[in-house]
């Protein structure tokens, strides 16, 4: 099947405005002021998509109109290194001297672990594996990986791209996901209390699903709201039975 190079990738939650910084090539950016499975058989659905269908729209198809997905559970790779965030189109950041303790590890873990099973309606219940890499500083490594999440803190996020976070995917020309990474300002995800509705927003993304501004949901390109009601209908209908893939 061929590839596509690009990135499909949604910036989280805006903590300032601002124009967005340069992406990798591809990449789809949206700002805002903060605070292997069988192709998806719509006629096997057991109940109603919910009645709103411009907020499903939203949250499942990306500008293109397609829908992107998992084939697979995928693997989780946390960066124990504080990387340097970068405006420019390299997927690669280098190491800060900065670690995250082990504290703050756990709980990054475990927050995302909720989320996937959140996000998912409980379809992926763990992630198939979870790496920790620390990256000795100055050294670089890409974000880009095969069949993986990779997912850190940044520092300067917030100061150069006038954002909180990123979520992004890339994805194959038939909407299969390959890669995913998250990208989180250091400053806020060490700090904030609402760093956890954050990451979730962020996997959200990583995951196949999309900024919703239509309604009140998760995926609001603003922080607050949990996941709403209609939001669960949403993911009960991309995550539905065993063996559908979450967004074809």
């Amino acid at each position: 099947m061929q590839r596509s190079l690009s990135w499909v990738a949604l910036a989280a939650l805006a903590a300032l405005c601002g124009l967005p910084a340069r992406l990798p090539p591809g990449i789809q950016y949206g700002a805002a002021v903060a605070a292997e499975s069988p192709v998806w058989d719509d006629a096997a659905a057991s109940f109603s998509p919910p009645a709103d269908s411009a907020a499903l729209d939203e949250m499942l198809r990306d500008s293109s109109g397609q829908r992107q997905h998992w084939t697979s559970v995928p693997n989780l790779v946390v960066l124990t290194s504080v990387m340097d965030y970068h405006a420019g189109e390299s997927s690669e950041y280098a190491a800060t001297s900065e670690l995250v303790n082990a504290e703050d590890t756990e709980g990054l873990v475990a927050d995302l672990t909720l989320a996937l099973r959140l996000l998912t309606n409980n379809r992926f219940e763990q992630f198939a594996t979870i790496q920790y890499q620390t990256v000795p500083a100055g050294s670089s490594v890409t974000v880009v990986r095969p069949k993986q999440i990779v997912v850190g803190r940044y520092q300067g996020v917030r100061r150069l791209a006038q954002t909180i976070g990123f979520g992004g995917r890339k994805a194959r020309r038939d909407g299969a996901i390959i890669g995913a990474a998250i990208l989180l300002d250091n400053d806020f995800d060490r700090t904030s209390g609402t760093r956890r509705l954050l990451r979730t927003h962020e996997l959200g993304h990583a995951l196949g699903f999309n900024h919703v501004k239509s309604r009140l949901s998760i995926m609001n390109p603003r922080i607050g709201p949990e996941v709403t009601a209609l939001d669960r209908q949403i993911m009960m209908l991309a995550f539905q039975r065993p063996g559908s893939s979450p967004t074809e």
